[in-house]
């Protein structure tokens, strides 16, 4: 930034600044994790634990435990959609219905087909108790109430529950169960009222024997909400599978790639090995974070809760986390291998920051870019929320895979886990990857910008943990546009401004929540979260003030960087050498009264050893050439390039093609290495006489169609290649032909690289097909026979590489 005028950089601050500013003031207000945000810490919830199982005289120090923040989702969704979001919100920060709490499990590792003693106890956001169950195996003793007596019993518990109104809550179901020892009771109060719906309040006794069990406060949902809300539903499980293909596509494909890439030498794994390692263990540690909330939910049949929880990490590590890392690892080698090709340029910045080098010129130009950018995408996606939800009737959603900030027993690792894998796997896989792989196919940036937004949009309908809407498919749009946004900083300002800017679109997302809690810890996590931001900001305005330009020395760069150079050097080479052999080649073709004549090369690498060309000479004459290099690449162009010059000095004054070819022989014979040689048809055309002279060294027959007759001829002398004998032979061997040609009369010269040409199943296209398309358009001009031969073997040849130069020169008689 530091090259910007000081205007512009003051202009990208303060739309960074709206952005921050339009983000921090619509986000509480179309957030639903800022519906019932807990206002104390787990600590503080445990205290208020431990003193409900002490009053009631349970004794849990000899039980495993568990404390995991849980939103009740349908409850949410419900509501949202009755009343909207904002008014739910405000509910849930007020703590006026249980739409949150803290659940802490109390529990003994034994197997889940032995019956157990467990306990759960349930904690509002605000620090009220508002759930306590008590599990009792059935084999457990106890005393048998009454109906009545249990209504009793369950009426003073109603009356001793803090903060609710009781005549409000009228009975609404009452049941008992006979155990093998004991009678249990489970009675059911409910609240109905137009502010909440078809759904209601429920305060849930049950009694077993003559103890109160448990007592829950909770809302209910109407019955029929999931099904009718389209929560579940065709259209989201097909973006859901969708969103999975799309990972397990690009996991596949970049392993693929990779390994090939490997193979061929050309990419480095050590850097790739490093950023999917600290992917995997960044997870891994976060893992510990959120212990408890390991395996909530699941259970391996019989199988004990620790032992259970256990499995479930271990599978989580496996499938989860070891795929993650290797995604990580091949989208870093292969898309890093593409870009330093394409635009490594794009590459400065993360160039700096892996080799230790924080104050540098590179950094200062992507850090700060990347937070204003990172900034303003914050702003602008929440207004997208805003806009959906208040114009297009979208619905903010819970996802059901997040785990909030809250949960972690250090909030801020959270903060810091989900910006490292926003990092180093979103931006690494569909920014550096997919990007510069989809351009590289398409021939296109914006294109592939455009689809790899699109992708990423589909991804996160199944893997986000920040924005889930209902209907499913609004999920799509904030999801695509960020997509597309990222995408944009990429390619605009390099991959360490997209990933600053990733970055700090997701500690945003993470901090918001925590700054939006009354509690100082929660708040604190939040602050430090903001210091980070600020640290990279402060590091990169250094960097540009201070910093040096960071580029590899010779003695510094790493193997594979030095061998992409090296290509990129050759590929330059070679396409200045392309150049120059096609400019070697006729630039136009013969106009010549009474006959048509057109020629055209295609080599197979980026330079080819076969050739063609076009003599005038005087009388009306002239001469036509097609040779052909026993090989491929640069040697063969090399020689082609050497037989153009030996011929053209020698054919002008020479109407005989056995005299020319004889003298090429030999000066070739004196350049040319043993195990190479050139093949050539040349023949002389006298317009006027409308006579055909030729002599083949070893080159493959010209075929003639003539007027009036079905059948082909063959111009088939004999003849060795050019560079094989010094002379002597050569000279005895070759024979001159001649033909009258007659008005109908069409030649075809060509190099074997159309008879070769194979398809994916390695047939060949051979002579039979080659002579039929000849005769399917030996009714049009010489230009278009040559185009149709041309078409007709790339079809047949399909996706298969072309591995031979193809070359052909056809000669009309009118």
């Amino acid at each position: 930034m530091e090259n910007k005028p000081m205007s512009r950089r003051l202009l990208v601050a303060v739309f960074a600044i709206i952005g921050l500013a339009i983000g921090a003031y619509l986000m509480p207000q179309v957030n639903p994790y800022f519906a019932s945000s807990p206002q104390l810490t787990r600590g503080e919830a445990r205290s208020i634990v431990d003193a409900c199982l002490k009053h009631q005289g349970f004794d849990v120090s000899g039980f495993f435990n568990e404390a995991i923040f849980i939103y009740d989702h349908s409850g949410l969704d419900y509501l949202m959609g009755t009343f909207g979001v904002k008014p739910v919100i405000d509910i849930g920060r007020e703590d006026r219905l249980p739409l949150s709490y803290w659940q802490f499990n109390f529990y003994r590792n034994v197997p889940k087909d032995q019956q157990q003693e467990i306990f759960l106890v349930r904690v509002s956001p605000s620090g009220k108790l508002i759930g306590f169950i008590h599990v009792l195996p059935d084999s457990a003793a106890g005393d048998t109430l009454s109906a009545t007596a249990a209504l009793q019993m369950a009426q003073r518990t109603l009356q001793n529950w803090p903060d609710i109104q009781v005549g409000d809550f009228k009975l609404e179901q009452s049941s008992s169960t006979q155990k093998v020892k004991r009678t249990d009771h489970k009675l059911i109060f409910a609240r109905t009222h137009a502010a909440l719906g078809a759904g209601a309040e429920v305060l849930e006794v049950q009694i077993a024997g003559t103890e109160v069990a448990s007592a829950v406060r909770y809302f209910r949902d109407p019955q029929d909400f999931v099904t009718a809300s389209g929560v579940v539903g065709p259209t989201s499980l097909l973006i859901n599978t969708i969103s999975v293909a799309v990972y397990v596509v690009l996991l596949f494909a970049s392993l693929i790639m990779f390994l090939r890439k490997y193979h061929e030498g050309e990419i480095g794994v050590r850097t790739g090995l490093w950023l999917g390692g600290i992917v995997f263990f960044t997870l891994l540690f976060y893992t510990i974070n959120i212990w408890d909330r390991i395996g909530y939910g699941s259970g391996f049949g019989p199988i004990s809760p620790l032992y259970s929880k256990l499995i479930a990490t271990a599978l989580q590590v496996l499938f989860g986390y070891t795929f993650m890392a290797l995604l990580v690892l091949g989208a870093w080698t292969v898309g890093e291998q593409f870009l330093r090709l394409d635009r490594p340029k794009l590459l400065a910045g993360v160039d700096s920051v892996f080799n230790q080098r924080w104050i540098t010129q590179n950094i200062g130009r992507e850090l700060p870019v990347g937070i204003a950018c990172g900034l303003m995408i914050f702003g602008a996606i929440q207004l997208v929320i805003y806009l959906i939800i208040h114009h297009l009737g979208a619905l903010p959603r819970l996802s059901y895979n997040n785990i909030s900030a809250f949960e972690g027993y250090l909030p801020f690792l959270g903060v810091l886990v989900s910006v490292l894998v926003t990092v180093l796997f979103d931006e690494l896989v569909f920014r550096l990857f997919l990007i510069s792989s989809l351009r590289r196919l398409l021939k296109s940036s914006a294109l592939a910008i455009l689809i790899a937004g699109v992708l990423y949009g589909f991804f996160l309908v199944f893997f986000n943990e920040t924005y889930s809407f209902r209907p499913v498919p609004f999920t799509l749009i904030p999801s695509i546009l960020l997509g597309l946004g990222q995408g944009f900083i990429f390619w605009r300002y390099g991959l360490l401004a997209s990933m600053t800017s990733g970055g700090v679109f997701a500690a945003l997302n993470q901090i918001g929540p925590l700054l939006g809690s009354a509690e100082p810890y929660f708040i604190g996590s939040g602050i430090a979260g903001l210091m980070l931001l600020l640290g990279l900001l402060v590091t990169g305005w250094i960097g540009g003030r201070r910093g040096e330009r960071f580029d590899y020395k010779p003695e510094t760069e790493p193997a594979h960087i030095r061998r992409i150079k090296e290509r990129v050097r050759m590929q330059k080479e070679l396409e200045i050498a392309r150049r120059v052999q096609l400019h070697l080649l006729p630039k136009e073709q013969p106009k010549i009264a009474g006959f048509d004549i057109a020629g055209a090369c295609l080599p197979a690498l980026e330079v080819g050893g076969d050739y063609f060309d076009f003599v005038d000479m005087r009388d009306g004459k002239l001469g036509i050439a097609v040779g052909d290099v026993s090989g491929k690449g640069v040697p063969a162009a090399i020689y082609m390039t050497l037989t153009k010059g030996i011929l053209q000095s020698h054919a002008e004054e020479n109407p005989s093609p056995k005299q020319v070819l004889s003298k090429v022989n030999h000066l070739m014979y004196r350049t040319i290495e043993r195990s190479w040689y050139v093949s050539m048809f040349y023949a002389v055309l006298d317009s006027k006489r409308r006579l055909l002279k030729f002599a083949r060294a070893g080159h493959n027959p010209a075929i003639v169609f003539s007027s009036g007759q079905s059948e082909t001829r063959l111009l088939q002398t004999a003849g060795i290649g050019l560079g094989l004998e010094k002379g002597d032979i050569f000279t005895k061997t070759l024979v001159e032909g001649e033909l009258q040609l007659s008005p109908g009369d069409t030649l075809v010269f060509y190099t074997d690289g159309f008879t070769e040409a194979m398809n994916r199943d390695l047939e060949e296209f051979g002579s039979d097909r080659f002579l039929d398309l000849l005769h399917r358009k030996n009714n049009g001009s010489a230009e278009q026979l040559v185009q149709y031969a041309f078409e007709e073997v790339r079809k047949f040849a399909g996706e298969h590489p072309q591995h031979d130069d193809m070359t052909m020169v056809v000669l009309k008689a009118y």
